[in-house]
């Protein structure tokens, strides 16, 4: 079978590509949150915020997280869109398409993770031959390193060597259970396979918003946060729908297992989910690409996951060299932010075009999931088998 490459594969696999701006200013919003919940959570930066913008410090520590919502729900609806656009899509996946998308997402989280660890541990040991700061971690262990590697290190109960280390464990769980689904689809009569994927994924959601979500100790496991990223394959299937009554019926399966969840316990991070999936889901988001700047807040949507990885040992540096220098003095540790900041923007864009473009997401590696991707989606369909 010839299938022809989608013209997007030439470009960056990690933003922009979806056409979607709506998407971008999502993530630009939610890694900036995300840093800026770090710096005040952690070392004499947080501490000096905390002291002069108390406020400010209680919101971004405890609000800020919130954000992760809406990396569950973007990250649902992109994996959606690019393998399962809508639940009767019933081309087999083989095998090489298996292993190709696989490897391709670890590859894709893995590669510029391991980098930017590795900067993690570097920083970790310059600020504690600078300081004594609680907040910096301990020297790693083989065991914690190999852990990493694999995502594996809360599943084994190992200290993270950086933050947010967790989502990505988190990340490539939810995306490896897709494509278990759709290899368990796969083995079900044709007729059927329809009507359980989409009861799959809307008996997860509802499992994990109204059973596994209020249990803590499940945190480590993709069951604690599919409840969100499958609000974002639903939305994904709205917005993909072929006629607005279809449309309809997925909206309607977001609000209702929405305002159920928050009706069995209300949570803010479970509402944040359920608004960003009805954002995802309607054709309203496409009247922003006639105001937004594309190319700025695509450039920036592009370096988002870099940022998210490298602004923790930019701020352990940082905030190491502002404590030995003027030692308990606020102001320079608030100066400091400032200075973090831009510095952890530097770095994003360096760790993106340098190892993301370069070896994480190469352009033979998009090709090649390109290709596994349209021939899954819009291959031709077998007979029943």
């Amino acid at each position: 079978m010839s299938i022809s490459l989608p013209r997007s594969v030439s470009r960056p696999a990690s933003a922009g590509v979806h056409g979607l701006p709506l998407i971008d200013l999502l993530k630009v919003f939610a890694a900036q949150c995300i840093v800026w919940h770090h710096f005040a959570l952690y070392g004499p930066m947080g501490n000096a915020l905390a002291q002069r913008a108390e406020s400010v410090s209680e919101v971004l520590v405890d609000m800020a997280l919130w954000v992760v919502q809406i990396f569950l729900v973007v990250g649902g609806f992109l994996a959606a869109r690019g393998s399962l656009p809508a639940p009767g899509v019933h081309r087999p996946i083989s095998a090489s398409e298996l292993w190709i998308l696989g490897w391709a997402r670890w590859r894709r989280l893995a590669v510029p993770a391991l980098v930017a660890l590795l900067a993690a541990v570097l920083a970790a040991a310059l600020a504690r031959w600078m300081g004594d700061d609680p907040d910096t971690p301990a020297a790693p262990t083989l065991a914690q390193v190999l852990a990493h590697v694999f995502f594996l290190q809360d599943l084994v109960g190992l200290p993270a060597l950086s933050s947010g280390v967790w989502y990505l464990a988190i990340d490539l769980q939810l995306q490896w259970g897709l494509l278990a689904l759709l290899l368990l689809r796969d083995r079900l009569p044709q007729r059927w396979r329809r009507l359980a994927t989409a009861a799959a994924v809307v008996g997860a959601v509802a499992l994990s918003l109204l059973v596994w979500n209020l249990d803590p100790d499940l945190d480590a496991w993709a069951l604690y946060f599919v409840g969100a990223w499958g609000l974002g394959v639903l939305a994904a299937w709205a917005r993909g729908a072929r006629s607005p009554a279809v449309a309809r019926v997925w909206w309607g399966w977001i609000l209702l297992l929405g305002l159920l969840a928050l009706w069995v316990e209300p949570r803010e991070r479970v509402g944040l989910a359920v608004i960003t999936a009805l954002l995802l889901a309607g054709p309203w988001q496409d009247a922003m690409a006639r105001w937004c700047w594309p190319r700025v807040l695509t450039g920036l949507s592009c370096s988002s996951y870099a940022l998210f990885l490298v602004h923790y040992p930019v701020a352990l540096v940082v905030g190491a060299m502002v404590d030995r220098l003027w030692p308990g003095a606020v102001v320079p540790a608030l100066w400091a932010l400032g200075l973090a900041w831009g510095l952890s923007m530097l770095a994003a864009q360096a760790l993106h075009l340098g190892v993301e473009l370069r070896w994480a997401s190469p352009a033979k590696s998009r090709e090649r999931v390109a290709v596994a991707q349209t021939a899954l989606v819009h291959g031709a369909v077998p007979g029943p088998r």
